[in-house]
């Protein structure tokens, strides 16, 4: 949108306006050498025809414009919006992943935890190490008295 585009958009804007229309104006036409009746600008028929045909085509231009500057604006949200969708994909899986590698690694900790002997493994152990000594001993001083 150059100068060009805002000069037409303001010209629209002032000649759709209510304060252009407030006063209905004076029109009349002139044959060449015949003194105007007010003072004025003086449009030949084509110029006429231009300026009122001008208004229409800037509305449409500027209409045109605006539809073609908010579709660009729409395909780039949609664009956006899709790459946010992948990205957060991309991160769920990666979540994913990670929860999945602890859940394993925490399923192996688990089973060498069940292998290591509890706390009952070691009170009998000792037990029968107790066991064991006392017979021993019972045996030797059998045997040493024999």
């Amino acid at each position: 949108m150059g100068l060009n585009m805002w000069n037409k958009i303001i010209l629209l804007l002032a000649l759709s306006s209510s304060a252009a229309h407030a006063s209905d104006g004076q029109f009349t036409f002139l044959q060449e050498s015949q003194c105007a009746p007010f003072s004025g600008t003086l449009f030949d028929p084509v110029a006429t025809a231009k300026l009122i045909a001008q208004q229409k085509f800037l509305k449409e231009e500027f209409d045109l414009q605006l539809a073609y500057q908010t579709s660009i604006l729409q395909a780039e949200h949609v664009l956006e919006l899709k790459q946010i969708k992948i990205s957060l994909d991309i991160q769920e899986k990666k979540c994913n992943n990670v929860i999945s590698i602890k859940d394993k690694e925490i399923a192996g900790l688990n089973k060498i935890i069940a292998k290591k002997p509890g706390k009952n493994a070691v009170m009998w152990g000792v037990i029968g190490g107790f066991v064991a000594g006392a017979a021993a001993t019972v045996g030797i001083v059998y045997a040493v008295n024999k």
